[in-house]
């Protein structure tokens, strides 16, 4: 972009070395922001990873504990089982919600 510009207008020495340096602190500052947004996806991923594990962890020890409880037909099992995992999912995302959330939204 410098070598187009210098063709319309002559620029110094001193004066191109003013623009390279400003040239470079501006896409320092946009890498920088960028690498910061690229770290922030990458740990929102791993933490999702890490959290599915957890939740399918809990849904088969809880699987196995209704299955024990409820010597039932496989049906009615899996729908006490969905019923049971359904509301440890809801009271641990109203939890998660109430302690790690936004303070401004339950005002």
């Amino acid at each position: 972009m410098v070598k187009k510009i210098d063709k319309k207008i002559k620029f110094t020495k001193v004066e191109k070395a003013e623009v390279r340096k400003r040239v470079a602190s501006r896409v320092k500052v946009k890498l920088s922001g960028f690498h910061s947004e690229v770290r922030k996806s990458v740990l929102t991923a791993i933490v999702a990873a890490f959290s599915f594990l957890i939740a399918l962890s809990w849904k088969d020890l809880i699987s196995e504990w209704a299955g024990l409880m409820l010597k039932i037909t496989p049906v009615q099992g899996k729908i006490v089982e969905v019923a049971i995992i359904t509301t440890f999912s809801v009271l641990g995302i109203l939890l998660a919600t109430h302690f790690l959330g936004d303070k401004d939204n339950f005002k």
